[in-house]
Formats: C-alpha cells, sequence, structure tokens
C-alpha cells in the first residue's frame, strides 16, 4: 500500500522533513506534498525576508542542517563568498539561499518511486476521516488527501485553533 505526506510549512522545519523524507532510505511515501504560502515563505520568518544586515546568531560552521554533514552549510556559504570562515556570523540571507537549494536541489532529483507536488497556498482546515486519511482543505478550495501530515508552520501568533475531535492529537506518532 503506497502512502503520502503533506507537509505544511515552507520554513526550515519544512524544509528539512521534505529534505529527510525524500533521502531517507526506508521511506514508505509515494506521494509527498510540499504546501507553502508562495515563493516568498521559503525559509519562513526566520531566513525569508532578511535583510543582509541582519546576521546569524550562531557561526557559519555550526549551522548545518545535515548532523551527520556538519560543514555543509560552510561549504555552501564559501561558494557565495570564499572568505567566511567558520567563526563568522553570516547574514540570514545567505542561510535562506542555502535553505532554498536544499529544497530545490531535493526537488530536481529523481526518484523512481516518489511524485513530489509543490502546491502553493494557505492551508485552512484538516479533518480527519475514517481510513486515516487527512483532508487538507486549501483556501482555494482545492482539496489535498494525505496519510500523514507534518505541521511545519512556524513561529507565527496562532489563531483560534479548533480541533473537533482529540483523536487527531492522539494518534499523532513520528514515522
Amino acid at each position: 500500500m503506497s502512502e503520502s505526506v503533506a507537509i505544511i510549512g515552507n520554513g526550515f522545519c519544512g524544509i528539512l522533513a521534505f529534505f529527510r523524507l525524500l533521502n531517507s532510505n526506508q521511506s514508505r511515501f509515494s506521494k509527498i506534498y510540499l504546501i507553502d504560502n508562495g515563493p516568498q515563505s521559503t525559509g519562513g520568518l526566520a531566513y525569508g525576508k532578511s535583510e543582509d544586515i541582519h546576521l546569524l546568531n550562531v557561526p557559519a560552521a555550526r549551522m548545518s542542517a545535515l548532523p551527520e554533514d556538519s560543514d555543509h552549510f560552510l561549504r555552501f556559504a564559501r561558494h557565495i563568498k570564499p572568505s567566511i570562515k567558520g567563526s563568522d556570523f553570516v547574514s540570514r540571507q545567505i542561510y535562506s539561499a542555502y535553505l532554498r537549494w536544499l529544497l530545490e536541489s531535493s526537488k530536481k532529483k529523481l526518484y523512481s518511486n516518489i511524485k513530489i507536488f509543490h502546491i502553493r497556498g494557505f492551508a485552512t482546515d484538516i479533518s480527519m476521516g475514517r481510513n486515516s486519511e487527512a483532508t487538507i482543505v486549501l483556501q482555494s478550495g482545492k482539496r489535498i488527501v494525505a496519510n500523514k501530515i507534518v505541521l511545519a508552520t512556524g513561529n507565527q501568533q496562532s489563531g483560534n485553533l479548533r480541533i473537533a475531535s482529540s483523536v487527531f492529537l492522539s494518534e499523532s506518532r513520528r514515522y
């Protein structure tokens, strides 16, 4: 049985969830939906609209998105500006470019068993069906059905989140 997962959010956590799902040798998903508010949202609140003067609060050598490759970000940053040292506090714009590169390079890889759908839209509702599938409703009215959902909606102020059934929360688990 093929499964699908929808990742709602295109900031750091959404991009990393997408990257990890695509690059996992154990991925059981045949469809991955990445749902975001538009191109300006790549990188989320922390990295999406920063100016060159806004710096990371951690040195470049400690900003890799991949724990198994601690110099991953530093190598990327040096492609943009070769003089960057591991101890430098670089601009958030460079980190935003890094996240976009992770996202786009992952989407460009050929996966024979995984279909990738990048959907621009704003998720307004999620309802759980009897067959363990969730239906995500976008502001446009479009509906997406997935077996699993990753909510990576970021650090914005929450609205009045309505949860129709606590079953949604009790059935949450890591995969």
